[in-house]
Formats: structure tokens, sequence, C-alpha cells
């Protein structure tokens, strides 16, 4: 599901992404958040930036043993414009993770991914060499 505030990616939880012992592997799981997350800043961000992860925390409260996976990242309407007044920002972007089938009172995956963005003009500096400046 795509929406400029929400974007939910899912899994199947399958035995080709199980850890062993039968649960999804904690990679997997860091991926699917990383793809929520990533997906809804780009989604907002304007084309004359790029993105790049700075950091995460997942806090793994619980295994996700059955069912299908979802990662649900949301953003606010403020920090959506925050995102196109700042041409050079980083946030944090929440997701929670949660198999669908579970039971509402588990307490769900929560993951924080810190995301930043630059001009790609600044990017492209960079690679070259040149201040941001010079390559303007």
């Amino acid at each position: 599901t795509v929406t400029p505030n929400q974007v939910v990616v899912s899994l199947n939880n399958d035995k080709s992404v199980q850890n062993h012992i039968g649960t999804i592997h904690a990679v997997a799981i860091t991926l699917l958040a990383e793809t929520a997350t990533g997906f809804i800043l780009g989604l907002n961000l304007p084309t004359d930036r790029v993105l790049l992860v700075k950091s995460y925390q997942v806090n793994f409260y619980r295994p996700l043993k059955k069912g299908q996976v979802a990662a649900i990242a949301t953003l606010s309407d403020e920090q959506r414009q925050h995102i196109l007044d700042t041409p050079k920002g980083e946030m944090v972007i929440p997701c929670v993770i949660d198999d669908r089938e579970s039971d509402s009172d588990r307490e769900p995956i929560s993951v924080e991914m810190i995301w930043a963005w630059i001009p790609k003009s600044e990017l492209e500096a960079r690679q070259t060499g040149q201040s941001a400046t010079t390559a303007s």
C-alpha cells in the first residue's frame, strides 16, 4: 500500500526468510523496514535530492512466527512539508513491523531508521572532488 503519508510493505513468512529457530531472520525484518521507510521518504523527496540511510535501531520484542509480515512506515503532513522545505537534512522515520495474524495485544517490532538527504549537485561535487559551489 502506498500513499504520501504511509507505505506498507509485506513479506510472506516462509522457509526462505526464516532463521534456524523458524522465525523471520532479523536481517529480513531490517530490510523490510528499510524498504518501507526509504520508499516513503523517496516518495516525498524532490527529484533534485538523493537519500541515504544513516543508521537504524530495531527492537525485537518478540519473534514473528506466522503469516504475512507487514512493515508500516508513516510520515505526518508536517514531516512531509519539512522534507520539501529542507534541501539538506535528516529525519527519523518510524516503522512498525507485525505479523498480520498476531493478537492485537502483542507488541509489534519497532524500528527507527534515520535517513538523510542532500542535493544531487552536492553528491556529484563530492564524487568529482569539487566544492558544491564550484559545481553549481
